[in-house]
């Protein structure tokens, strides 16, 4: 698939993933670890976005992408395995860390491969 598509894509699932959590960023109550995690899966998610649509720098920013998609999830995973959630809550998790590495790592290739 093409570049277009990707970059509309990340700018679509990070507003989807992460977009009715902003309200954690701002809230001073909230766990500090977890607005920063927010914080900056949105940033490198527009910045993936804006690096693809320009053409410019894409490939240490789509790396950096993927490589905090991969921690995010990785992490969201052990988390919410080892805190004994629901099965549901698990499969949702699962699902949107299937979604978000897969498309990390589409994005890799598609950058990876147009060099």
């Amino acid at each position: 698939m093409s570049r277009n598509v990707a970059m509309w894509a990340i700018l679509f699932w990070g507003a989807v993933v992460w977009g009715g959590r902003i309200a954690i960023i701002f809230d001073s109550e909230s766990d500090l670890g977890d607005r920063g995690r927010i914080a900056v899966a949105l940033a490198v998610s527009l910045a993936a976005f804006l690096a693809l649509r320009a053409s410019s720098f894409e490939r240490p920013i789509v790396g950096l992408y993927a490589a905090v998609t991969a921690y995010i999830w990785i992490r969201s995973l052990v988390v919410v395995l080892s805190d004994g959630r629901s099965a549901g809550f698990i499969a949702v998790h699962a699902l949107l860390a299937a979604v978000s590495l897969g498309l990390a790592a589409w994005a890799a290739v598609i950058v990876w491969r147009a060099a």
